[in-house]
């Protein structure tokens, strides 16, 4: 019955409709009115409850749109945006990497400015990273793995949130949040080279940093490029700009925080489990590098040049 009077409220013409939508509303108003009175409040309070999803909710159909919506942004949005913003997103992974080939430099054997160079907290953190890996263990527990997985994904997501809004009308905050990031993958590298421990991190980080880190310099370069166009406007006003490269970021920004989903799944419930060695989890990594750079450069049918 319910399907026949959907079909029937569809059959409708337009002047019919706004009938329909007006004794709706009448049916409603009464109802807020008749509050105190229970005598024919149920009955009048079931029908508007019945009309409600016949005038406003959308078809069925109209409810799964999200999917092939979702598909289409993955599959043409996101990629496109990522090489419509190259040059950011080129800046952006020189700004990470320097940092961390900079951090793993100063703080090799010998050095004397490491500690100051990291400062104490930073300092402290490479050490226990390094250490953790001293252990053949898993490094997460199984039973720790799914709640795990939040806090790695709320994490990452701050992260890539944090280097896209600082960016809002200036440049160097998210400069800094690209280079604090690389500076402290520098330093727990540089510091499980010295314990010893390089190859059970790599083999740990190996298959969620190869979709992760891209992540995060994709959300810094889609800052960099917001930053850009607030900085350099032309002949726009400077508001305008900065909401148009806002919105022209946005795809990118959010397809990073697509990946890093994928990426927090990967560090939580694959990377720590010892069944796997560490060179298997250095081919993963190296795989999971190879389908994302082709997955961003492979050309669609019908894509604009």
């Amino acid at each position: 019955m319910r399907e026949a009077t959907s079909s029937r409220v569809r059959q409708m013409s337009g002047e019919s409709l706004l009938r329909l939508v007006k004794r709706y509303r009448q049916a409603a108003a009464y109802l807020s009115r008749q509050a105190t009175n229970h005598q024919g409040r149920a009955l009048v309070q079931h029908l508007v409850q019945r009309t409600y999803s016949l005038v406003y909710a959308p078809p069925r159909l109209k409810r799964l749109w999200f999917f092939p919506a979702l598909f289409h942004f993955l599959w043409r949005t996101f990629p496109a945006s990522v090489l419509s913003h190259w040059s950011f997103v080129i800046a952006s992974l020189v700004v990470f990497s320097s940092a961390a080939g900079l951090t793993a430099w100063l703080c090799r054997p010998g050095t004397e400015f490491s500690q100051l160079w990291l400062g104490e907290e930073l300092t402290q953190l490479a050490e226990r990273v390094a250490a953790r890996h001293q252990s053949t263990d898993a490094v997460i527990p199984l039973f720790g793995r799914p709640y795990a997985f939040w806090i790695v994904l709320f994490n990452n997501w701050r992260v890539a949130l944090l280097a896209f809004a600082s960016c809002l009308g200036f440049l160097l905050p998210g400069l800094y949040i690209l280079f604090a990031n690389g500076k402290m993958v520098g330093a727990v590298i540089a510091y499980s080279w010295h314990q010893g421990t390089l190859s059970s991190l790599m083999g740990f980080i190996s298959p969620h940093g190869a979709i992760e880190l891209p992540a995060i310099i994709f959300a810094g370069a889609s800052g960099l490029a917001m930053a850009f166009r607030w900085l350099s406007p032309g002949d726009y006003p400077r508001l305008w700009a900065l909401t148009t490269g806002a919105r022209q970021a946005l795809p990118l920004l959010i397809g990073s925080l697509v990946l890093l989903l994928y990426a927090a799944l990967i560090e939580a419930f694959v990377s720590p489990d010892d069944r796997l060695s560490d060179p298997s989890k250095m081919v993963l990594g190296a795989l999971h590098l190879s389908l994302l750079i082709l997955y961003l450069i492979y050309p669609r049918p019908g894509s604009r040049k």
